[in-house]
């Protein structure tokens, strides 16, 4: 990875596709996963994983809990799936993160190279040992809502989520009030929401300054077949190690260069999903 040298210290539908066995192209979260409206139809293209949101009230979910087991089955048939601005650092470790060909560009974890393939879910709905597990995949099945009246934000909950039962786990509402369960959750997803939006602000910086360059990865698996992911983007380290001064000062007091360098780090887990062909990324 290149090193800079300042005498500072450094503070629609984006989608992959892939060739091979499957020719149609995974698809990528839905870009941006911002509140959804909270319209009694929830009209319009809904987030990944979510199939019948609806607003959260002690009327209509006072039975209803979350189960106590943990299964990330839902995130099985997915390849990648956003990120917020202070994950790339924890998630670099685990796999890589990229941007997609939107505009603005967004970082995503790249979960796997087939069609519709999570490498970091097993049979059982089990998460990888020590892998790191993307907020947005924790957050679920809650998600905010933007309410009828503007400004106002709701928590809403994924009623076809396997998790959700009637009349036993975790608990929803005690007494007719959020339980501190639903509590923690609407924190958690205003905290994702926030670090989304600092990511989104990234991505169009690195926009602006024409950092980014399309990119393709060839995998090699253990049979000798070849899988190809394309259609996604990384920094340049030549642009990047090109940047004006005064603009890298301006990144390095938002705390940006760290996040450049966590995504140029990632690109070493390629080679968790296979054998990088060389010159490939």
């Amino acid at each position: 990875m290149a090193k800079k040298d300042r005498g500072q210290k450094a503070g629609s539908e984006p989608r992959l596709t892939e060739k091979g066995a499957a020719p149609a192209a995974p698809e990528m979260p839905a870009a941006p996963p911002a509140p959804v409206a909270a319209t009694p139809s929830w009209q319009g293209e809904l987030p990944l994983f979510y199939k019948n949101p609806q607003l959260l009230t002690a009327e209509r979910h006072q039975s209803f809990g979350l189960r106590e087991t943990v299964d990330f089955g839902f995130a099985r048939d997915t390849n990648s799936v956003p990120l917020g601005a202070n994950e790339l650092f924890p998630a670099h470790f685990s796999f890589p993160v990229v941007f997609t060909e939107s505009n603005p560009p967004l970082p995503v974890a790249v979960l796997g190279v087939g069609a519709n393939r999570n490498s970091f879910v097993d049979d059982k709905g089990g998460w990888r040992d020590a892998a790191y597990v993307p907020a947005y995949i924790r957050r679920y099945p809650f998600i905010l809502a933007t309410g009828i009246a503007p400004g106002q934000i709701h928590l809403a909950i994924d009623e076809a989520a396997g998790s959700l039962t009637k009349d036993s786990g975790r608990k929803l509402f005690e007494g007719g009030q959020p339980s501190p369960l639903t509590a923690q959750a609407a924190e958690f997803c205003r905290a994702f929401q926030a670090e989304f939006d600092l990511a989104r602000a990234f991505g169009e910086a690195l926009q602006a300054a024409n950092l980014l360059v399309s990119k393709r990865v060839d995998i090699q698996q253990p049979d000798g077949t070849r899988q190809t992911l394309k259609q996604f983007r990384v920094v340049d380290e030549a642009r990047y190690d090109a940047l004006p001064d005064p603009a890298f000062l301006a990144w390095r007091r938002r705390g940006w260069l760290g996040l450049v360098y966590a995504h140029l780090l990632s690109m070493r887990r390629w080679q968790g999903f296979g054998a990088p062909a060389a010159g490939a990324v």
